[in-house]
């Protein structure tokens, strides 16, 4: 799991981002003014644990990346 607080322009954001096996799930809640630590302590002990009951898990595709190989010809 994993927690990023961050700053969109007009509020203060928490983007939460919980993996379990092959499911996401992904949650934004909006703290509003600048969290202090015991609020966000008090999110993650009480709020988050409710948000991520109620939220649906997304299956999570498996990435294959693909390594272009440039020609050495024309990198010269």
């Amino acid at each position: 799991m994993k927690l990023t607080i961050f700053f969109d322009g007009s509020f203060w954001c928490g983007l939460i981002e919980a993996t379990d096996n092959e499911t996401v799930k992904v949650v934004k809640y909006i703290f509003g003014a600048e969290p202090k630590a015991g609020e966000v302590l008090a999110f993650v002990n009480h709020t988050l644990p409710e948000l991520l009951a109620v939220t649906p898990s997304v299956k999570q595709k498996k990435q294959i990346t693909k390594v272009k190989r440039i020609n050495p010809k024309r990198l010269q």
